[in-house]
């Protein structure tokens, strides 16, 4: 199974191919995309993105170089005028050498074909994949490898999936670290949400008037610092909550004597933390090698590079003690616990823990 690591500024690629990453991910957000206020992909931040072509260019050739495949992202879904905007970024990116794209809106599939190079594309897991069904139908598009939605899957569903992949001879890859939104990000309507209303509430505190003037000068400063700066304002996130994240509550009716009757209120989860909060699912790499899947993803376009450094030395030294055969299906959550500890300088919990849904010997 490959790692699949992140990276947003070019003096990262280097110590990212170093600490074991075997591909590559990035978006490219240019001066004509912030110009329309509109983005090509997931990752909307400025310090979560190239910001050239030029830049993704010296980046491939450094990855060329280590024999590292490189994806762009354009895993966001494409109004008319962006649309055409993701064609031109295609055919630039195709040109400098790019190994394949990440995509979210299928449309783009057709166009993509019909290169000559036949650039490799990924479903973004914004495109969500739950069956056989969905598998046979991306298939059919032309879909070389399929993102499976994060923490929505149990290792059965996703034993059961890959042996349907493999039987179409279609690829998997899963989350491996950082992806732990409670929500089906395909299937999630708060994307479609108007942000002005709450963006009003948000200007009247005169510390978040500050905040806001801080993010508009850094548009002045050079690249490197824009990216530094932007990873630290990034914490703002924690002052406005993006909709999905404030506090309402869910009703669930049952059938009673012909009628619906309230059941329960179920509260959502109030905290940021529990967004923001590093997710972890390495215990379960065991299982998704033994199942076959391709490659294991890293979320993080937008961490610091020491961030993504570790979540890739983690998963490195987790995979290579089970092909050395250290690492068994009776010691893998113990051993879990150690490398979590030694990367990490914490004590591994369970409140984020993927893998707590696998019985002691294995069951699931």
């Amino acid at each position: 199974m490959k790692i699949t690591a992140p990276f947003d500024t070019l003096v990262e690629v280097d110590a990212i191919i170093q600490a074991g990453a075997d591909e590559l991910y990035c978006g490219v957000n240019t001066a004509e995309w912030k110009k329309r206020m509109v983005f090509p992909n997931a990752r909307h931040m400025f310090y979560g993105n190239l910001n050239s072509f030029e830049e993704l260019g010296s980046a491939l050739r450094k990855a060329r170089d280590k024999g590292v495949t490189v994806y762009l992202c354009l895993n966001d879904y494409l109004s008319d005028g962006a649309f055409q905007l993701a064609v031109n970024d295609i055919s630039r990116a195709i040109s400098l050498g790019v190994d394949g794209f990440i995509i979210s809106d299928i449309n783009l599939i057709p166009y993509i074909k019909k290169l000559d190079n036949l650039p490799k594309i990924v479903l973004s897991s914004l495109t969500p994949c739950f069956n056989y069904a969905a598998l046979k139908f991306y298939k059919k598009l032309g879909v070389d490898r399929v993102v499976l939605p994060p923490a929505q899957l149990s290792l059965r569903e996703i034993e059961r999936l890959s042996a349907e992949a493999k039987e179409i001879k279609i690829d998997l890859e899963v989350f491996i670290n950082n992806a732990n939104c409670k929500n089906i990000n395909g299937y999630c309507l708060f994307h479609s949400l108007d942000y002005k209303p709450f963006l009003k509430d948000y200007y009247r505190c005169r510390y978040d008037l500050i905040l806001a003037t801080l993010k508009k000068m850094v548009s002045l400063f050079p690249e490197w610092l824009k990216h530094r700066i932007g990873r630290i304002l990034w914490s703002s996130r924690r002052i406005f909550k993006l909709p999905c994240r404030r506090a309402y509550s869910i009703e669930v009716f049952k059938k009673s004597s012909g009628c619906y009757v309230n059941d329960k209120k179920i509260k959502t989860v109030e905290s940021e933390g529990h967004f923001s909060s590093h997710a972890c699912i390495l215990c379960s790499v065991y299982y998704f090698i033994k199942f076959g899947i391709a490659a294991g993803k890293i979320c993080g376009r937008g961490s610091l590079t020491r961030d993504k450094i570790k979540d890739i030395k983690f998963m490195d030294l987790f995979m290579k003690s089970i092909k050395n055969g250290v690492i068994s299906e009776t010691n893998l959550s113990e051993y879990g616990r150690r490398y979590y500890s030694s990367i990490y300088g914490l004590n591994c919990h369970n409140k984020f823990c993927f893998h707590i849904s696998v019985g002691k010997n294995g069951v699931f």
